[in-house]
């Protein structure tokens, strides 16, 4: 599997015009996470796409992106599962 979500970023003063971009990956029985804004990139690689993104959460690359987490990042989450 091979697919990619767009997220609009709400928050941080972007007026909603920006986008993230998260990529779902199978690596073997492995799932990769990658999540692409303003030129950034955070990857996560665990045994379910909800854990990658609980990981990717932890990353210190997280905090950053941190104003623009809604509730429609979650319901991608669950979603990608």
């Amino acid at each position: 599997m091979n697919e990619q979500y767009t997220v609009f970023l709400i928050g941080g003063g972007t007026g909603g015009n920006e986008q993230a971009v998260f990529t779902l990956h199978d690596v073997g029985t492995r799932c990769r996470l990658t999540c692409s804004y303003r030129n950034k990139v955070i990857e996560a690689e665990e045994d379910d796409y909800f854990e990658a993104l609980c990981q990717s959460a932890s990353s210190s690359k997280w905090k950053e992106f941190c104003p623009f987490v809604t509730a429609r990042v979650a319901m991608f989450s669950l979603k990608a599962l």
